[in-house]
């Protein structure tokens, strides 16, 4: 008969028994072939957690039904939610399993456009009174009411069914404006090893500014063209290389013809990771110029892998993305823009030390280890007493032992 030996593993005869490790689920509710920040932060995750010995499961609930569900549920020590999923949050609490939920999108529609921090009550009043539109609008919108409301309940009945939060930002957490505590745990990147310096002969000629991302109003692309204007204005050589497409494209190519910028600005529609990696790596800098408050894009993590500084709108998580080795202006100020696209151009070496700056921050601040870090400290006390030990070494395994 089995007893328990003392270093909290089963004994049986002479033989022990090793505990099994801590079982975690990864819950996203995307698509198994999607591409996006919240399926990269789950897929990195896993294998981060795996690394460390630990038992994980990824679960999409888009693409896998009821059955799966359970079953996984049932095998979980934790769950790892990535979306306000209620009926799965629901799920996890009748079968007795304890949740940690990553917001990765503003849970109020009203903070889109402008945010200003606020606490939770204040908040439900500014979201209530901007779900409605104007008395003049179509009858649909009048009716579209009452999908936004409901869509508000279940976000907030996913919020008061999990047992601790966490969010993809800073500003993030701060615009759930919850009364209780959520915990940073930003989106990984993984940098291998250390690059050798990047120098002004990897840029490309004339000096090239990047923009990545969808082509639509909320990421700000026509404030890049706007820019570039005022620089072709003052006499300015330089390109602008958009990557991405979408609604706004054929609008933005018309302006750019009009204006008379043909010969330095290019749109170059969707390309392979690979390719838009390369393209910010022969860049001076990477433009975000966002106009919504975009939680925690990945687009100045990724230009920092390159080695290549960005100039962010302030806006969302953006400033936190580039820390204090980017550029930031005033959403919509395109004069503010055009003059540090000047700058970097008065100063490539400078830009090109600023983009080592921000490779080294964004190594150290946004690496995979202390994500799982961070995530293991927040679950560690949801787990039973005698798994805890078992989750012990995984946290900063790599850090010096008392």
């Amino acid at each position: 008969m089995a007893t328990l030996g003392s270093t909290g593993g089963a004994v049986a005869g002479d033989r022990a028994i090793a505990p099994r490790p801590v079982r975690f689920l990864i819950q996203y509710h995307h698509g198994l072939d999607e591409l996006n920040g919240v399926v990269t932060y789950v897929h990195t995750l896993d294998r981060t957690l795996r690394r460390r010995g630990l038992e994980t499961r990824l679960i999409s609930t888009k693409a896998t039904g009821l059955g799966n569900w359970i079953a996984a549920i049932a095998w979980a020590d934790v769950v790892h939610l990535n979306s306000n999923h209620l009926g799965f949050a629901i799920l996890c609490k009748l079968l007795g399993k304890k949740t940690v939920i990553k917001y990765h999108y503003l849970l109020y529609q009203s903070a889109h456009w402008h945010y200003e921090p606020m606490g939770f009550w204040r908040r439900l009043r500014v979201e209530y009174k901007a779900a409605f539109p104007p008395r003049t609008a179509p009858l649909k919108w009048q009716l579209f009411v009452i999908v936004k409301f409901l869509r508000l309940a279940v976000r907030l009945a996913t919020v008061a069914m999990v047992d601790r939060h966490t969010a993809c930002s800073q500003f993030l957490g701060e615009s759930c404006s919850l009364p209780m505590a959520v915990t940073t745990v930003y989106n990984p990147i993984e940098l291998e090893g250390d690059a050798p310096p990047k120098t002004l002969a990897d840029l490309a000629e004339p000096h090239t500014f990047t923009f990545a991302g969808r082509v639509v109003r909320d990421k700000g692309p026509a404030v890049l063209l706007a820019a570039a204007r005022i620089l072709a204005e003052r006499g300015r050589s330089f390109r602008v290389v958009l990557l991405g497409d979408g609604p706004s494209r054929a609008a933005l190519e018309a302006d750019v013809a009009a204006w008379g910028l043909g010969d330095r600005v290019e749109f170059l529609g969707w390309q392979s990771r690979e390719a838009v990696l390369a393209q910010m790596g022969r860049s001076l800098a990477v433009v975000a110029p966002s106009q919504w408050q975009d939680p925690a894009p990945y687009v100045a993590m990724e230009a920092a892998s390159q080695q290549t500084a960005s100039i962010v709108a302030r806006v969302g998580g953006l400033p936190e993305m580039v820390g204090d080795h980017g550029w930031i202006f005033t959403a919509d100020r395109v004069d503010e823009l055009a003059d540090l696209m000047e700058g970097c151009l008065q100063d490539p070496a400078g830009a090109i030390a600023r983009g080592r700056k921000a490779y080294e921050y964004t190594r150290a601040t946004f690496s995979s280890d202390r994500a799982a870090d961070t995530l293991l400290e927040v679950c560690a006390p949801l787990l039973p007493p005698k798994l805890r030990p078992q989750l012990a070494p995984a946290i900063a395994p790599n850090a010096p032992q008392p």
